[in-house]
């Protein structure tokens, strides 16, 4: 298996504009683990943004939820938004 480059990861984003972790895997064919240390340099290097909620439960119950919530963190339904235009890709 060849190695996942922040190029072809950013250039898979940006021509889509968001997608979940979890579709971006499945499309280079890696476990999410793999992915995670690329998407915290990109984020570091403000490339991408990565939208989830802070809750880590699938309760429904949010409103219960308050400010001293754990900090997000990077899964496969994380939603990774490219900062950057398709032009500058190529």
């Amino acid at each position: 298996m060849t190695e996942l480059t922040l190029n072809q990861l950013m250039a898979y984003l940006t021509s889509r504009r968001m997608a979940s972790l979890g579709n971006i895997a499945s499309h280079f064919d890696r476990p999410v683990t793999d992915l995670i240390p690329l998407v915290q340099t990109l984020q570091e290097h403000q490339r991408l943004r990565a939208a989830s909620s802070r809750c880590q439960s699938d309760c429904s119950q949010c409103a219960s939820c308050g400010p001293e919530s754990a900090p997000a963190v990077l899964s496969d339904r994380t939603i990774l938004i490219s900062l950057e235009s398709s032009t500058t890709c190529g």
